[in-house]
């Protein structure tokens, strides 16, 4: 399926809540409400990349983004997890532990799994 976003604006430009709720949730159709429609004026869709000046993908942009948000090097307890002489599947454990990335019985009920 190849939809575009101006495929769920209607001609009087406003969203088109029928193509919205057969592809989304009702609670991601109540996000797209609060979001401005598109304007036909503006051209064709298309994707960019907001962190570089021509707005074109690169990988070694979003590697260097993902690590701002997620990698703190001078906290001692990364030093601490990777230098444990533990199995390489405990390290990621506390790792992702560490990240509070595990899916916990809470996290499962926020994400209504």
């Amino acid at each position: 399926m190849n939809i575009s976003v101006t495929d769920l604006v209607t001609e009087e430009g406003k969203w088109n809540n029928t193509a919205l709720e057969t592809l989304f949730t009702d609670q991601a159709v109540k996000h797209f409400h609060n979001i401005k429609c598109p304007n036909p004026l503006d051209g064709d869709d298309r994707c960019i990349w907001r962190w570089t000046p021509k707005q074109c993908f690169d990988l070694k942009n979003a590697y260097t983004k993902l690590a701002e948000s997620f990698w703190a090097p001078k906290q001692s307890i990364w030093r601490i997890i990777w230098h444990l002489t533990v199995p390489q599947r405990t390290r990621l454990f506390l790792w992702m532990a560490q990240q509070q990335k595990l899916m916990t019985n809470v996290e499962r009920c926020r994400r209504n799994l």
